[in-house]
């Protein structure tokens, strides 16, 4: 009966591989601790809608997490380190269903470095990269207006937007986040 597991600012450095055998969890709410790897079990959830993994440690994320997590429309990840093979792989293939993947602007200059030729030159139009900038206990994403689509059809050419992106519950994000 566990629909949304809000997990956030504990300074957790793993999640246990039964983390997959939650049926109907619809969000996970894992941003702000230590995680450095995602279990692959990640992909069983059947319902899983929201995954907000941001300020972690992640490097690697489980293989199709865009794909075989089916239910899954929005993936929050930025101010993760993830290598250039774990951006290759995860703008890969994004579904159409996945509305929201936000990513940092680190993040694809390390896709754009680690892209082969012949691949795309510009990522997936669903990704909303951008800046995160710690602000107390909340984060913004400095992100160019050219992205959002409603700037789009109003036509604010290259003027950047705040976008509130979620807020922590954990400590301060200007204090070290080692116990």
């Amino acid at each position: 009966s566990l629909r949304h597991l809000m997990l956030h600012g504990n300074f957790l450095r793993s999640l246990p591989k039964s983390i997959g055998q939650l049926p109907i969890l619809e969000s996970l709410f894992i941003h702000d601790n230590l995680l450095e790897q995602l279990p692959e079990s990640i992909c069983e959830l059947p319902r899983l809608e929201w995954l907000y993994a941001y300020n972690n440690r992640l490097r690697e994320l489980p293989l199709g997490l865009v794909t075989r997590t089916r239910s899954l429309e929005r993936l929050l990840i930025e101010s993760n380190p993830l290598s250039e093979q774990a951006m290759r792989d995860l703008l890969a293939d994004v579904p159409s269903s996945l509305r929201l993947l936000g990513v940092d602007d680190t993040q694809v200059e390390t896709w754009r470095r680690g892209r082969r030729s012949g691949e795309a030159m510009e990522p997936p139009r669903n990704i909303t990269p951008g800046r995160m900038l710690p602000w107390g206990r909340l984060y913004a994403k400095l992100t160019p207006a050219s992205s959002l689509s409603a700037h789009r059809r109003l036509g604010c050419g290259g003027i950047g937007a705040f976008i509130a992106t979620g807020a922590s519950q954990g400590q301060d994000s200007s204090q070290s986040k080692d116990p």
